[in-house]
């Protein structure tokens, strides 16, 4: 990426024509895009982004072959032909934020394509370019590509995530599968698995930004593209898909995040292939690992970004390689992109790996501070565009409901008072009306969702997410290392909010005695690995959820739903135990330990699953 901004001699000559010749077919590119468009919204009267879409797919096709042939003058490949779609998938979606937002402003829509134009353009050539001209990324998807000693891990990670995802299918196939108008409420009604949220589903039906955007930026636009193969398959078929798309997106994220842990304790942490395929599994068998893996929130999602995150920095550390700034805000988009909070994480990576020259401003600046102001200046206008008419319209409902029961209970009063005089009508309907409303206070109060949710430092935007009053010693045992690892016999997955109490017990002694010598392999495992600098960018990710959920509170009350953020910072901190042990006497107990302690985890958390579900 230097030598496109520091070029020299005759690459900068090079440089020229390729930007010349990207310039000649990315102007016809954008021609034919433009002139679809028109054609769409103008003659076929589609919606701008449907027209938008089509003509995109009609300029790509164009534009592949122009590229590979005359602007980079490089061999088509298979390779380069995914390099060049994903390029474009990353494109488009700009493209589809950058138009909804130049036609929020009041661009026309037939003007709207011309800034997002000016915008995309630059972006799209850097990328392109990049991806076209690295011979060593001939397929960009290689890092994807299953090792042969990883084939088991794959396969088992594969039927482990079909398994569990259609165990959900199955038990809520007749209801989520119906295409109704009314589908939220059904969704809303019918899918309890813990505290997690079916927003997913939701989104999948009916495209829109459902998530909590200051929590989940850019989580709805990553699924765009499978809400709309669901519209297809809708179309198709008549029935509404979504739990089967949702379920090939955990699929996919539970099996590569097995593959990318296993590499991790293989290729950085040098473990035997045996161990290493043992403390995989370990953590395949904690309860709420295997409940993440199939059900339609961002956590599995989030586990599958931060293991890959710690992958790559910890080959970068082998290698001694630096993260590139453009690597540091790539992963940090994706990552932040799907949980907000997480994204510290990648510039926790950046720290580490890069060291000292984290520290230099056009790292800091470019690499951190910029695509940290963009996240949440596009948070807040996403809020505007998307979120704020329907807010503004909840509260004209709210507004005009509560119009609507003032003129009830006003008709009920006079209907049956003896009073006259309308000053003193009004203060009794006055009074009926706040003694209503102290009803509705003292009843909510009562519920679980109000009960449960702990006092925050105090009510600002931020300060309200934190919680000072729920107890951080029974949470530390039952919610942080109790409920994650192994799922509770009484209230299994209900819901805190709902039908849950906030600390749940464990009937019998040994699930204490189980918690109990993970979390000891655990510190034995951080103590091992104390010189290592790889063990503690992995502690950092682990200390950083801390912070925010048992020191500050947030989610604290419901903290395992939360538990994939920092789950398999367990498994990798134990194999530098196993490490040590590789060569003692110790070994094999240690991995006869760590197979029964899967096993049993595995069993146990499966038959509550499943009892659940069934």
């Amino acid at each position: 990426m230097n030598d496109i901004t520091n070029p020299s001699g005759d690459k900068r000559r090079e440089r020229l024509g390729e930007i010349l010749r990207f310039g000649i077919v990315g102007t016809m590119a954008v021609a034919i895009q433009y002139m679809t468009y028109l054609l769409l919204i103008h003659w076929a009267h589609s919606g701008v982004n449907v027209a938008n879409t089509m003509a995109y797919i009609v300029s790509f096709l164009f534009n592949f072959v122009a590229s590979t042939r005359f602007t980079f003058r490089v061999r088509a490949t298979a390779g380069r032909g995914l390099a060049f779609a994903f390029c474009h998938v990353v494109n488009y979606l700009l493209q589809l934020l950058m138009l909804n937002l130049f036609i929020h402003w009041g661009v026309g829509k037939s003007l709207a394509p011309l800034p997002m134009f000016a915008v995309c353009v630059p972006v799209n050539f850097l990328l392109v370019r990049y991806f076209l001209k690295q011979e060593h990324l001939q397929n960009p998807f290689y890092i994807f590509r299953v090792k042969r000693e990883e084939r088991w891990v794959a396969l088992g990670a594969l039927l482990y995530g079909v398994l569990a995802n259609v165990l959900v299918i199955c038990a809520y196939w007749l209801d989520l599968s119906q295409v109704v108008d009314n589908y939220r409420k059904v969704v809303i009604r019918v899918f309890h698995i813990s505290g997690y949220d079916p927003i997913s589903y939701l989104v999948l039906t009916h495209w829109s930004t459902g998530y909590n955007i200051y929590r989940h930026p850019l989580l709805a636009f990553f699924m765009w593209i499978p809400s709309q193969i669901n519209q297809g398959l809708m179309a198709l078929t008549g029935v509404n898909c979504d739990m089967a798309v949702m379920a090939v997106i955990l699929t996919f994220c539970c099996v590569y995040s097995a593959v990318f842990l296993f590499r991790i304790l293989r290729e950085i942490i040098g473990l035997h292939q045996t161990d290493a395929t043992l403390l995989t599994a370990l953590l395949f068998s904690f309860g709420y690992t295997m409940v993440v893996c199939s059900v339609p929130d961002h956590f599995c999602l989030s586990m599958f970004m931060l293991i890959l995150t710690l992958y790559v920095a910890g080959k970068k550390m082998k290698a001694r390689h630096f993260y590139t700034k453009w690597q540091t805000v790539l992963f940090f988009l994706i990552t932040a992109g799907i949980s907000l909070n997480n994204g510290i994480k990648v510039f926790l990576a950046n720290l580490f790996v890069n060291g000292k020259k984290f520290w230099r401003p056009g790292n800091l600046i470019l690499a951190v501070i910029i695509p940290s102001a963009v996240m949440w200046v596009a948070a807040r206008q996403e809020w505007k565009t998307f979120e704020k008419p329907n807010y503004l319209a909840r509260q004209e409902q709210k507004q005009a409901k509560a119009e609507r029961d003032r003129d009830k209970i006003t008709k009920a009063f006079k209907d049956t008072t003896q009073l006259k005089d309308s000053a003193q009508i009004a203060q009794a309907i006055n009074q009926v009306i706040k003694q209503k409303v102290r009803a509705k206070y003292v009843r909510d109060h009562k519920k679980a969702w109000n009960l449960h949710k702990g006092k925050p430092i105090n009510q600002s935007e931020f300060g309200s997410w934190t919680d000072i009053s729920t107890p951080r010693d029974s949470s530390l045992v039952e919610n942080i290392f109790g409920e994650p690892i192994q799922l509770h016999e009484d209230y299994t997955l209900l819901d805190v909010l709902v039908n849950r109490p906030v600390i749940v017990r464990y009937r019998w002694i040994w699930n204490y005695v189980v918690e109990g010598v993970v979390a000891l392999l655990f510190v034995v495992g951080i103590w091992c690995g104390r010189r290592s600098r790889y063990m503690w960018l992995v502690m950092s990710f682990f200390g950083f959820d801390m912070v925010i959920h048992f020191v500050l509170g947030f989610g604290l009350n419901e903290v395992y739903i939360m538990s994939p953020h920092w789950l398999f910072a367990l498994p990798i901190a134990m194999a530098y135990l196993a490490r040590s042990a590789a060569s003692t006497r110790w070994c094999l107990p240690l991995r006869a330990l760590t197979l029964l302690l899967t096993l049993y985890l595995f069993a146990w958390n499966a038959i509550l699953y499943v009892s659940y579900m069934v």
